[in-house]
C-alpha cells in the first residue's frame, strides 16, 4: 500500500540578499520538508513517486506544484522502467544538476545532510546513476558512505522498503542559513577531515588553469600581487577532494576566481576572509551568499570582461581582466 509522510524540517529562511546589485536568482523562501514514502520508487536523478504521484521532481523550481501534464507523465513513466529492489530504506538526494560540482557539493549533499539520521540505519542505501563522476564518488568516500551506494542504470528505478527524500534547502544559487551552518559542521566532522594539516598555507589564491573558460587574462600579474602579500597559488584540480577541503578549512585568507572550487567556502573557517574575483556582468551570487549565510568576511572585486557582446551568455562566461591596483588595495585591507 502506498503512503507518504511529510515532515517539516525547517521553516523558510530569511532571504540572503546582495547589496546594490541585480540578483538573477533571488531567494524564494519556502519551508523545507522530508518525505518518508512507502510503496515509492525513485530514479537515480532525484525524481520520487508513489502510486503515480510525483513528490520530488528533481529541480528547485519544481518545489512548487507541477503542471498536471508533467506530473502525469513523470508519475506514469516509472511504471514502464526496469526496477531494482532493495530490502532496506532508499535515500534519494540528487537533482537534475548533479553533474555540476557546485550543485552536487552544495545542493545535493545538503539534502543528504537533511537525511543524516536515516544514515544511522546500516541497511539504508543511497542511489546514484552508473554514470556518476569521479568527484561524486570521491565525495561519498570522504563522507564514509561509498559502501552504501547503489549504482543504477540511467533508465531504471529503485524500490525499497521505504524511499526517503527531502526538498531542497533553498532555490538554486541560494542558501538557508540555518541549514548551511549545520551542513558545515557535518562536513568538517566527516571521516575524511578528522584533522587539519598544518602544512597547508593559510593564505591561498585559487585561480584557474590557462585555456579554461572564465579565466583571468592577466593571471600572472594577479598571481604576482597575491604572492607579494604571502598568498600561495593553488590548483585545486591537482589536489584530491579531501585536500581541497582541508585547504579551505585551514585558510585564513582566500582570494578566488569565481568558479566551482569556491564551493568549498561552505567549509571555510568562520574567521576566514574572502575576496572573490568576479565578472561584473555575471549576476548570480553563489559564493557571496554562502559567505553571508555563514557570516564569513566577504569582498567582491567586480572585474571587466575581456570581450564586449550583446549576448548575455557570452558576457557572463567571458574571461576577465583584474585591476591589480584595486586588488592590491583590497588585499591589504583584508590583512589589517
Amino acid at each position: 500500500m502506498c503512503s507518504a509522510k511529510r515532515t517539516r524540517l525547517y521553516a523558510g529562511a530569511t532571504p540572503i540578499t546582495v547589496d546594490d546589485e541585480e540578483d538573477a536568482a533571488a531567494q524564494q523562501p519556502y519551508d523545507v520538508y522530508r518525505f518518508d514514502l512507502n510503496g515509492g520508487v525513485a530514479n537515480p536523478f532525484g525524481i520520487v513517486t508513489t502510486c503515480g504521484r510525483v513528490h520530488i521532481p528533481s529541480m528547485h523550481s519544481d518545489q512548487l506544484p507541477l503542471p498536471i501534464s508533467q506530473s502525469v507523465r513523470l508519475g506514469l513513466a516509472h511504471r514502464f522502467k526496469p526496477r531494482v529492489c532493495h530490502d532496506g530504506q532508499v535515500i534519494s538526494f540528487l537533482s537534475a544538476l548533479y553533474t555540476n560540482f557546485y550543485h552536487f557539493s552544495i545542493e545535493c549533499l545538503q539534502r543528504l545532510f537533511l537525511l543524516k539520521d536515516v544514515l544511522q540505519d546500516p541497511g539504508a542505501a543511497l542511489i546514484m546513476p552508473k554514470s556518476a563522476l569521479g568527484f561524486q564518488t570521491a565525495w561519498l568516500e570522504f563522507l564514509g558512505l561509498g559502501h552504501r551506494v547503489i549504482l543504477v542504470e540511467d533508465g531504471a528505478v529503485v524500490r525499497g522498503s521505504r524511499v526517503v527524500t527531502s526538498t531542497f534547502a533553498a532555490n538554486s544559487s541560494n542558501q538557508h542559513s540555518g541549514i548551511l551552518r549545520g551542513f558545515r559542521v557535518w562536513i568538517r566532522a566527516a571521516p575524511g577531515l578528522r584533522t587539519l594539516s598544518s602544512q597547508h598555507p593559510q593564505r591561498i589564491f585559487v585561480g584557474r588553469p590557462a585555456g579554461w573558460r572564465r579565466g583571468i587574462v592577466n593571471s600572472e600579474a594577479v598571481a604576482d600581487v597575491c604572492s607579494a602579500h604571502g598568498f600561495a597559488s593553488v590548483d585545486m584540480d591537482q589536489l584530491p577532494l579531501g585536500e581541497q577541503i582541508r585547504m579551505f578549512a585551514n585558510a585564513t585568507h582566500i582570494v578566488g576566481l569565481h568558479g566551482a572550487a569556491l564551493s568549498h567556502l561552505a567549509f571555510a573557517a568562520p574567521a576566514a576572509r574572502v575576496i572573490e574575483l568576479k565578472n561584473r556582468d555575471f549576476k548570480f551570487h553563489f559564493f557571496e551568499k554562502i559567505c553571508r549565510g555563514l557570516d564569513i568576511s566577504y569582498t567582491k572585486l567586480n572585474c571587466q570582461p575581456a570581450v564586449e557582446s550583446d549576448d548575455p551568455a557570452t558576457r557572463n562566461h567571458a574571461d576577465i581582466i583584474v585591476d591589480t591596483q584595486r586588488l592590491t588595495t583590497v588585499i591589504r585591507e583584508s590583512l589589517q
